[in-house]
């Protein structure tokens, strides 16, 4: 039997990172993967289409090295 998707079982930080200017996915889709991910962040990158890694490198990598950071200090799921 298929499942659907199963965003709500993950328990670590997500960071989810869209184009404001995406046409391939909308930011809408992002805003609902967000609602489906109770502690995910998006992070909306402005002047920006579908691939944010590619079209604002050094924007990216600054939001993943402080994601990182940040991910880096918090308990693991389930421990204290």
């Amino acid at each position: 039997a298929a499942q659907g998707p199963r965003f709500g079982e993950l328990k670590m930080p997500v960071l989810i990172i869209w184009g404001e200017a995406d046409h391939v996915h909308p930011i809408r889709q992002g805003a609902l993967l967000r609602t489906l991910i109770p502690q995910a962040e998006l992070v909306r990158v402005p002047q920006c289409g579908h691939l944010p890694h590619v079209e604002q490198p050094r924007r990216v990598n600054a939001l993943l090295r402080q994601f990182v950071g940040v991910a880096a200090r918090l308990p693991a799921p389930g421990r204290p």
